[in-house]
Order: C-alpha cells, then sequence, then structure tokens
C-alpha cells in the first residue's frame, strides 16, 4: 500500500497499538518489582492464587500449631518440677518412716518425728491441689457442680393482697351510705373485671363501676421438667384501685367520702380461676371498734386530762350513728358528760374506815343513741419505771428467796376474786405487799413509778338504730381511765386523786376548742381468703468429679480430626490417691504401715513423673516436625507467588527501552500526511 494515504495514518495507528502493550507491560513489571509477588490479584494467576492462599492458610495453622505444642512442653514441665518437689518430700517422709520404726525412739520422739511427717503431707497436698497452669489446676478434676432437683412442695397463697384502707366520711350528712356491716365487698366478672358493692344503712345498695382485669405478667421459674433450667410462666397482673376511681357519684353522689384501696399481687404459678376465687371471697373491712381520746373532768367542771387520760374505743355502729350530725363543725364533741362537763357519776366508791367500798358508774348522752351507762369491769396497772441503784437489772433480782415476777413495764391485770369490777380492785393494784404500784419496791426507796387503768363497757340505756335498718343495737364500747401513780404518794392520796373523776366528753377534734371531725377517717384491712397452691421447693446437690485421669488436648495442625491432637492424660493425684491421707508414724507399728504407703506413693508419683517425660519427648519431636513441615509448605507457597526479581529486572529494562522507541516511532508516523502537501505546492 502506498504511502501517500490522508485519511487513514495506519503506521502511527499501529505505533500506538505497539506502544500501548509495552506501558501496560511495564506497569505490570513495575507493580511485581514493587510488591516483591508475582500474584498481586486473582488475573494474574488465578490457580496460583488458589494453592497459594490455602498454603498460606496451612502455613499459618501449622505455626500456631507449633506454638500450641510448646505451649504443652511448658505444661509437662510445670508438673515435671512440682513432682520433683513432692518426690523430694515422699523421699524425706520415707526416712522419717525409719527412723521412726526404730525401736528406740521414745513416744516424745516418735511425736516430734510425725510433726515433721504431717508437715510434709500438708506440703504434698497443697503443692498438688495448688499447682496450676494458665490458671488451669493440673491435678484437680472439673469443678464441682451444683445440681438442681425438685425435692418437693409448699402450699403458698395463690393472692398476695398488700396493706390497704378504707375511709368512713362520717362528716357528711349522708352518713347512712356507710357500708351496713363494715365491708365494700368484691365481684367479679369473666369479661368485665372486678367490682366493689355494698349496702347502706339507708338500704341502697352500692356499686361501682367495672376495673378491667390487667394483663398477664410473666415471672422466669425453674423448669419443672429441668430445675437446672429456667422457663417462663405467665399468670394474672396486678392491681390497684381505689374505690372512688371506679364510683359514679352522679348515680351515688351520697358514696363520696367512702373509699378504699384494693391492692394485690398473684404467685407465679396462680390461674385466673385461683385469683377470681380469692376475690369473690374477699372484702375491704373497717375494724369492729374506733379508739378515741377524750377529755376528762374534775366533778367541779375543770379539766383534769393531765392527770387522767381517757380512751374511749367504739364500736362501728356507734360511731356511725353518733357522727351523722357532725357537719355543724361549732359541735366539738359527739358524746357529752350527763349532765355536760360536770360530775356526771351514777354511782361511785366512798372510804369506809381505812378502806374503799362500791365502784364507778357513769351516764353520758351520745349524738343519736341518747343515754349511755359506763359500767366498771376490770383493773389494771403497769410497773413503768423500777430503779435500783445496786442492781440495774431489777427484774432478775431476788427478793428473800422469791423471784421477781415482772420486767420493766409488764402489765398485770386484777383477777374478779381481788375485785376487778369494784374499787376493791384499785386498792389491791396499790396496796397488795408482792407487787403493788405502791408497796413494791427492792430497796424501800420509794423512788418507783407505775399507772393504774381502770377499764368500763359502754352500753346505750335504750337500743338504737341506723338509718332505715330495723336492726338494733345496744353495746356502743368501752371506756379506759389512766392515771399514773408514784410510790411516794399514799393510798389516800392516789384515791383522792381518783375520786375526782367527775365527767368525760369524748371529743371529735384534736382539743376542746376546735370544731369539726377529727376522726372522719379510718384505717381498715383486707379479709382475703385466699387459695392455697403447691409451689414446688428444690433442693440442691454437689456433684464432684469422680474422674481418676486428666486429659490436656494439644492441637498441632489446621484440621479438625482427632489425629491431629496430642492428649496429655495423665493421673490425677491426691494426698488420698496416693495413700497418704492418714498416714502418720506416732507409733512402731504406724511407721511400718507408712513404709508400704509411702513406697506405693513414690511409685505413683515417680510413674507420673515418667510419662510427663515421656510426653515432653514426644511434643518436642511434634514441634520440630511441624516447623519443618510450615518451612517445605513455605518454601512451595514461595516458589508459587514469589517474584524472580533477577528476571523481572531485565524484561523491565526491554520494554522500557520499547517504550521510547515506541514514543519515537509514534512521533515520526504522525509527520507521514504532511508530505501529502507537498503534492499540492
Amino acid at each position: 500500500m502506498g504511502t501517500n494515504i490522508l485519511a487513514h495514518n495506519l503506521t502511527a495507528m499501529n505505533a500506538e497499538r505497539q506502544l500501548g502493550i509495552n506501558n501496560k507491560t511495564k506497569q505490570t513489571l513495575t507493580e511485581r518489582l514493587s510488591s516483591g509477588y508475582k500474584i498481586n490479584r486473582a488475573a494474574d494467576d488465578a490457580s496460583g492464587l488458589a494453592m497459594s492462599e490455602k498454603m498460606r492458610r496451612q502455613i499459618r495453622g501449622l505455626t500456631q500449631g507449633a506454638q500450641n505444642i510448646k505451649e504443652g512442653i511448658s505444661y509437662c514441665k510445670v508438673a515435671d518440677g512440682a513432682l520433683n518437689e513432692v518426690n523430694a518430700m515422699i523421699n524425706r517422709m520415707e526416712e522419717l518412716a525409719v527412723k521412726a520404726a526404730n525401736g528406740t525412739n521414745s513416744k516424745s520422739d516418735l511425736e516430734a518425728i510425725d510433726k515433721e511427717f504431717q508437715q510434709l503431707k500438708a506440703e504434698t497436698e497443697r503443692i498438688l491441689d495448688t499447682t496450676k497452669y494458665n490458671e488451669i489446676y493440673i491435678w484437680r478434676g472439673k469443678d464441682p457442680e451444683v445440681n438442681y432437683k425438685r425435692t418437693g412442695s409448699t402450699n403458698v397463697n395463690a393472692v398476695n393482697y398488700s396493706s390497704t384502707t378504707m375511709s368512713l366520711n362520717l362528716s357528711n350528712l349522708n352518713s347512712t351510705a356507710q357500708p351496713i356491716d363494715g365491708r365494700i365487698h368484691i365481684r367479679t366478672d369473666e369479661t368485665q373485671g372486678i367490682q366493689f358493692y355494698w349496702t347502706g344503712y339507708n338500704g341502697t345498695e352500692y356499686e361501682s363501676k367495672w376495673q378491667k382485669w390487667p394483663d398477664d405478667v410473666t415471672d422466669t421459674i425453674r423448669d419443672p421438667d429441668d430445675p437446672n433450667k429456667f422457663t417462663t410462666i405467665t399468670h394474672p397482673g396486678p392491681v390497684s384501685v381505689k374505690v372512688s376511681e371506679l364510683m359514679d357519684y352522679d348515680v351515688f353522689p351520697d358514696a363520696k367520702g367512702i373509699d378504699g384501696i384494693l391492692k394485690y399481687n398473684t404467685n407465679a404459678y396462680a390461674s385466673q380461676e385461683n385469683l377470681v376465687n380469692s376475690l369473690n371471697s374477699s372484702y375491704l373491712s373497717l375494724p369492729i371498734n374506733f379508739s378515741h381520746s377524750a377529755w376528762t373532768y374534775k366533778d367541779n367542771g375543770d379539766t383534769y386530762y393531765n392527770t387522767i387520760s381517757a380512751t374511749v374505743t367504739l364500736t362501728y355502729e356507734a360511731m356511725v350513728a353518733a357522727e351523722r350530725d357532725l357537719d355543724n363543725v361549732s359541735d366539738t364533741s359527739f358524746a357529752r358528760a350527763n349532765p355536760a362537763n360536770n360530775k356526771n357519776l351514777k354511782s361511785e366508791p366512798a372510804k369506809s374506815g381505812s378502806n374503799y367500798t362500791g365502784t364507778w358508774k357513769f351516764s353520758y348522752t351520745f349524738d343519736n343513741i341518747n343515754t349511755v351507762t359506763a359500767t366498771m369491769t376490770g383493773v389494771s396497772y403497769t410497773l413503768s419505771s423500777r430503779t435500783d441503784e445496786d442492781n440495774p437489772t431489777w427484774w432478775d433480782w431476788v427478793d428473800k428467796g422469791k423471784p421477781w415476777e415482772w420486767k420493766n413495764g409488764k402489765t398485770k391485770t386484777v383477777s374478779s376474786a381481788d375485785g376487778s369490777n369494784n374499787v376493791k380492785g384499785v386498792v389491791y393494784a396499790l396496796t397488795n405487799p408482792t407487787d403493788g404500784l405502791l408497796t413494791a419496791d427492792l430497796n424501800g426507796n420509794n423512788s418507783d413509778s407505775g399507772s393504774i387503768s381502770i377499764s368500763f363497757n359502754l352500753t346505750a340505756d335504750s337500743p338504737f338504730t341506723i338509718g332505715t335498718n330495723p336492726k338494733t343495737y345496744t353495746n356502743v364500747g368501752t371506756l379506759t381511765l389512766t392515771m399514773s401513780v408514784n410510790e411516794k404518794e399514799t393510798l389516800d392520796e392516789v384515791m383522792s386523786r381518783l375520786l375526782q373523776m367527775g365527767g368525760t366528753d369524748i371529743f371529735s377534734g384534736s382539743n376542746n376548742d376546735t370544731g369539726g371531725v377529727g376522726y372522719h377517717s379510718e384505717s381498715s384491712y383486707l379479709v382475703g381468703s385466699t387459695p392455697k397452691i403447691a409451689n414446688p421447693i428444690y433442693g440442691t446437690e454437689i456433684l464432684r468429679d469422680t474422674a481418676t485421669h486428666k486429659t490436656i488436648p494439644i492441637h498441632t495442625a489446621p484440621e479438625s480430626t482427632e489425629n491431629v491432637r496430642i492428649n496429655i492424660t495423665y493421673p490425677i493425684l491426691r494426698l488420698e490417691i496416693l495413700g497418704l491421707q492418714d498416714t502418720n508414724v506416732l507409733t512402731h507399728e504406724a511407721a511400718d504401715e507408712a513404709l508400704a504407703d509411702i513406697q506405693y506413693a513414690a511409685e505413683m508419683v515417680s510413674d507420673s513423673r515418667a510419662l510427663f517425660g515421656a510426653y515432653q519427648n514426644r511434643l518436642e519431636h511434634a514441634y520440630n516436625g511441624t516447623l519443618n513441615t510450615a518451612e517445605n509448605i513455605t518454601a512451595s507457597e514461595s516458589r508459587i507467588r514469589d517474584a524472580d526479581m533477577a528476571e523481572l529486572t531485565y524484561w523491565y529494562s526491554l520494554t522500557r527501552i520499547l517504550t521510547q522507541a515506541g514514543e519515537s516511532m509514534l512521533a515520526q508516523a504522525t509527520k507521514n500526511p504532511e508530505t501529502v502537501l507537498t503534492l499540492l505546492k
């Protein structure tokens, strides 16, 4: 083809193609010379790369295997070193046993020899028990395991109720809405949940809205089939709800102020049926009696409460009946002495010579109950402070051969035979020679104190009713009057103070100057009838390792087969296994027996040392063989992957020359079309 072609410069195209080939070759050679490898990517040699990577993996596994073998050798060396000391001590024990077996030793000599013998045994046991390599105890078996197993069951409550409060609002005019039996009952429905209800003294049936059942909750328990594992169990969820939160006061406006809290949780093994049965037989209950403080008066009407204190305990019915009209805040009491704030005695004791006879009986007017009589029923007394400088623990003191009966603060009740319902009982409490408030003393210094309490029953003179309920009541409650007594007083002085009791007003406020209602809220409790369910009881047992040998596997190569492991298997050594547990040299006969035991122990230790030495030699050869294999495979991998630097340098130089020549030829070829221009001139 002629060279005078203008449209295509084939010479330049050929020069450019050759230059590109040389540049690519030069780039590859540069990469190989820089890395030292002739395979830098899979495209360089796909099969060679695959072989090389397998060999690299094998080399690294063999290298780690060699390291494992070295650790196995170290393990054997540690064991052998420990047994070397054990061997030395056994040799010494044999020497001592031979010495003790000699008939020239006295008892003290044998005891002295045995002390060293026992110390050598103790050190042998310590070495065998504590020697370890990398936190692995060499002569211990597996640690004891705790195994759980079911040992029985115990009956527990399916439902656990928390303490709760139920309130009485006795300050409103509608107190006849209070529960007729003092209880807020509970009913359940499978779909709707929980509801409170009660019947008031006015005959109204009160019902709350429904409290929906909560979602079930999950607990973690021991698996009954395998107590060493845990599983989950679901049971009814807990509830905490107030009566007031569920009442519709548009429907039952007079129920305001009547409240209570239901709070419970269920046992992990409880079912919904257990819960329903429990709730249906449970209720919120107000206490049967309510305690109130009161004011006492002298017979002239002056307040005397600093000397004589009063406590009134009223029945639920009396409380509801008496406080119905306390919406009037100017009314400070719901029960007054009759006549008010004055001497209200129907009867009282009188002094007869040097003694006293008779009894106390008081009269009261209760709101909505009318006249109430307080009849004396009992006497009790307390030695609250007994001092004895020479004998602080006076309650343990023995006076005239009779042990002191009381401990500090113990209360004693006067029996009916001693006059518990009249003044005779008061005199007995004050003057009986054994432990009377005015007579009992340890050293006669009259420096002791105590208190006397007189109890009364409160009974309505005429039966009373509440609201529309036809049931009648007469029991109002009890009254207790308490006065402190000091041994320095005389009987007449104490009785003089007691005979000043003129009246007792029972206030609802905190004092006689405060109006309104002070006892409109009372604590209550929940009476829960809860079924019993069986909860499993799990006991534990310690599973000790009974193995006689221990195996330490040494993994030598990157394979999962058993034949690449060298198992260092050796006997577990303890003092009892060596037969030295009970050995002593306290007698000549014991020393003779000890020699046989020591010989057996020495043979076991020597055999173990020989075994560790054999394993150590084997591991040394295994180490050398593994390193040799790793070295040969490394050489093979090198031949596949490593670059021949001399050869690459030759080809790099050649390619560099060709590249420069190609660039020169390409420059000249691009000038060929210019010759065509000469034909146009």
